[in-house]
Formats: C-alpha cells, sequence, structure tokens
C-alpha cells in the first residue's frame, strides 16, 4: 500500500519551539509535531550585514513560511505561534486554507480535514527601524523560468539597479538554476540561501503523502528579506502573471487555484503583513501582472534572446536538460513556444524530449469538459492558440485531431489573440513602475496575428 493510499494519519498539533542561531548565516528552526520534532535548516551565503533584531525578525518570517508547509504535510487540526498580527493571521491561514483544499483535491479526501486553528502565544514585534530602500533599487526573486527572465531584463531596461537572489532547496535541482547565476554575474549583484527540508521524509512515512506541493512564494519571500533590507531594496519582484487569479476547478464547491500565493488577494495580506513587520516602503510587486502568459513569453522571445536559451520553468530538469517534457507545465511551454517562434533549434535545445509527442499531457487542456490542470500555467486558451500557430508554421501534430473535444474551429480566434497580447491594468506594482516599464511593453502583434489566419 502506497503512502497516499494508506488510511491516513493527521497531527494534532504544529508548533515552533525555537530559532536558534549555529553561526553567522547558519539558522536551526525546530518546530513540534505532537510528540516529535522536526528540524529545518536554513544557510544565508555570503550573509548581509543586519542588526541582530532585524535578523531575528526575518527568520520568524521563514518559520512560519515553513509552518504553512507542515501543518499541510501533516494535516494537523492546530497551530502555535507567537501572534504575527491581524495581516500576518490573514497571510498565514489563506495559504494553509489554500495548501490543504489542493492536497484533499489531489488526495480524494473530505473537506473535514480542511480546517485549521491557529493559536498565538505573545506577539511578534516589529524589527527596528532600518534605513529605508532606494527607489531604483529592487531584489528580483530569480526562478529560472520565463517570467523571473523576462522580468530582469524589462527593469534593466527601465533604468532600475536589479539584485537576484536565488533560494536553493534539498528538494530541488540547482544545476540548471546555475547556468543563469553564472550568465549575470558580470552585470548585476546575486544573492542566494538555502533551505534544508530534507526531513520530510520522515513526517511522510508518519502522516503519508498527503501534500505534493509547496508554499514555495512565502519561503522565498521570507529567505529574500535579510539581502532586500541590507542592501536597501525598496520592493522584492516576483514574476506574477494575469491568470493566477483565476480557479483552476472546484472540489466540493471550493475553487481550487495552485497559483493562490500569486493572486492579487494574497500579494496584498502578504504585503500588509511586511508593512506591519518592515515598515512602509519594503514590498512585494510585479511588472508582469497586467500581462497573461502568451504576452510574457512573445515579448520575452522577442526582447531577451541572450536570456531564452537560459530558461527551465520544470520540477523535472536536471544538468542534462531544462525541461522533463513529461508534464503538464511542459506542455503548456511548448505549445507557447512552438507557436510564437519557428525556431526549431530553440524549441529542441529547451525541450529534448518533446511534449508535443505526447497527447496524454494535452488531456486536461483539450478534452471534453477540462478547463486546466492543477499546475502553474496559464489557460487553456492559450494552449489553443500556441497549437493553432504551430500547425500554420507547418509543424505536425498527428494526435491532434484524433483527440475528443478538439475541433479547432471553435478555438480561439484573432480577437482571442489579441486580448491574450494585450497590456491590461496591473495593481500589483506602485505608478511610477508602471509608467516607466509602460513605453517598453509594446509589441506587435501583426505578425501573429496573420499567420493564425494563414
Amino acid at each position: 500500500m502506497s503512502l497516499r493510499t494508506r488510511k491516513p494519519v493527521t497531527a494534532r498539533e504544529v508548533r515552533l519551539i525555537g530559532i536558534r542561531q549555529r553561526s553567522p548565516g547558519r539558522w536551526t528552526l525546530t518546530f513540534g509535531v505532537d510528540r516529535t520534532e522536526h528540524a529545518v535548516h536554513v544557510v544565508y551565503h555570503d550573509p548581509p550585514d543586519l542588526p541582530p533584531r532585524a535578523w531575528q525578525t526575518c527568520v520568524e518570517e521563514l518559520a512560519l513560511a515553513c509552518l504553512v508547509d507542515l501543518s499541510t504535510a501533516t494535516m494537523a487540526s492546530t497551530t502555535v505561534f507567537p501572534d504575527p498580527g491581524a495581516a500576518g493571521r490573514e497571510y498565514f491561514l489563506a495559504a494553509c486554507h489554500s495548501l490543504r483544499l489542493e492536497a484533499l483535491y489531489d488526495t480524494g479526501r473530505p473537506l473535514t480535514y480542511l480546517p485549521l486553528e491557529l493559536r498565538t502565544t505573545p506577539g511578534l514585534p516589529r524589527t527596528e527601524t532600518l534605513t529605508p530602500g532606494r527607489p531604483d533599487r529592487l531584489l528580483l526573486l530569480m526562478g529560472g523560468g520565463k517570467d523571473s527572465l523576462y522580468c530582469y531584463r524589462l527593469l534593466r531596461r527601465a533604468g532600475y539597479e536589479v539584485q537576484c537572489f536565488y533560494l536553493t532547496e534539498a528538494r530541488r535541482t540547482w544545476q540548471q538554476l546555475r547556468r543563469v547565476y553564472e550568465h549575470l554575474a558580470q552585470e548585476t549583484r546575486q544573492h542566494r540561501a538555502f533551505l534544508d527540508v530534507n526531513r520530510r521524509g520522515a513526517l511522510e512515512q508518519s502522516f503519508g503523502q498527503w501534500y505534493l506541493s509547496q508554499f514555495q512564494i512565502g519561503q522565498v519571500v521570507a529567505a529574500a528579506l535579510p539581502y532586500a533590507l541590507a542592501h536597501r531594496c525598496r520592493h522584492l519582484v516576483l514574476g506574477i502573471e494575469r491568470s493566477s487569479d483565476e480557479a483552476m476547478t472546484t472540489y466540493c464547491g471550493e475553487p481550487v487555484n495552485h497559483q493562490h500565493q500569486k493572486s492579487t488577494d494574497f500579494i496584498r495580506a502578504l504585503n500588509l503583513h511586511l508593512k506591519r513587520r518592515f515598515g512602509a516602503g519594503l514590498s512585494l510587486v510585479s511588472p508582469v501582472k497586467g500581462l497573461y502568459d502568451l504576452g510574457i513569453y512573445a515579448r520575452f522571445l522577442e526582447t531577451a534572446q541572450d536570456l531564452v536559451p537560459l530558461q527551465s520553468s520544470c520540477g523535472g530538469a536536471n544538468f542534462h536538460r531544462p525541461h522533463c517534457g513529461r508534464c503538464p507545465k511542459c506542455a503548456f511551454l511548448a505549445a507557447l513556444l512552438a507557436g510564437l517562434t519557428g525556431d526549431r533549434d530553440l524549441y529542441k535545445r529547451l525541450f529534448p524530449r518533446d511534449p508535443l509527442q505526447d497527447p496524454r499531457l494535452f488531456a486536461d487542456w483539450l478534452g471534453p469538459g477540462s478547463d486546466r490542470p492543477l499546475t502553474c500555467a496559464g489557460l487553456k486558451e492559450e494552449v489553443q492558440l500556441g497549437l493553432r500557430l504551430a500547425r500554420s508554421r507547418g509543424l505536425q501534430i498527428k494526435w491532434l485531431g484524433r483527440m475528443a473535444g478538439t475541433r479547432e474551429e471553435s478555438w480561439p480566434d484573432k480577437t482571442h489573440l489579441r486580448h491574450l497580447l494585450a497590456v491590461h491594468s496591473n495593481t500589483m506594482a506602485p505608478s511610477q513602475l508602471i509608467h516607466r516599464i509602460a513605453p517598453l511593453l509594446d509589441y506587435d502583434e501583426t505578425a501573429l496575428l496573420q499567420l493564425l489566419t494563414a
């Protein structure tokens, strides 16, 4: 019997036991899961110079983010943590709710496991007042995918000083991301932290595999805070696209969105929490929130040709290939890339294993009654347009006509293409930033419109 099919076991309580600094830049976070202890280790490479209270506040934020994962992995009914304030409670409980709902949807278990009580001990204080960040200096949370790479080039073209932050983990590969790090080493300042979550296996043996996702946004934001504060970066930048606000499916009447932690409402709650802990001026922004994935990718291919071969958006990447070619996210990206460019060499370089040769990967995108799979990707209309454009470029996709529900005459047309390529309102960036990047977002859609009707 697999861990995911056996009778479910849940924890009663998960709590933060303590935070200990082992040496400069090295910390251990200890949590109690019922009567057992669980440790998370973090290493800040080249740790910046910050006052002790500021360091403690940053590591407390990382502990709060790790607690989201622990309470989801064990389906604990109660969590105990120093009171993070009203905005912090909203941010924490919203993250737990969305990720637990994903886990229940994925395992087919009832919503009786969904409620979570947050019990608080005496509250977390604000850190001491630090020097405000410089308006033209930003810290980009670099994931190595098209969104973060495009944000880097867009903001640099707009005249910003863009520093980069990388979070590496024991369960994720560094090989592909290292290529980005080395490519940018000569032109910008970069920072790294390592988060050791390797002991999750012990939790899975005790509680089963409830949870295959991760609270990545909370962890990377918290881990980046010491560098943002020490280097006086006004904003943390994340490549959050427009479709992240839209639910992917429903489960027992509840909307399920794998990208909920990138949604406008969630980021608003997170920013309110950061304002309380660190003061005004430090917030998370996205310069591409007004663009859909299709619009981001089209502009990325046109304006950042040197960065395009570096992209790796798939968790199955390794030293030899930037994408696994076996997951729905690869299918989404492959459809967009094949439709937006006729560069077959680039396509083969990014997808040594071709997702377009496996119709099973597109079942959730194109099958009857489908919407889209539970993954960090965009809309099915974008997949359909990508495939239409790819066929217009002469690409043979033999299985396409045989898949049920793939009547191309009902697929999106030029109106949809214009909409998905256009720049829409962006509520996740300050007006000054939006005004500076606006002229750089112009895109001539003529060639793609002509190709769509060819």
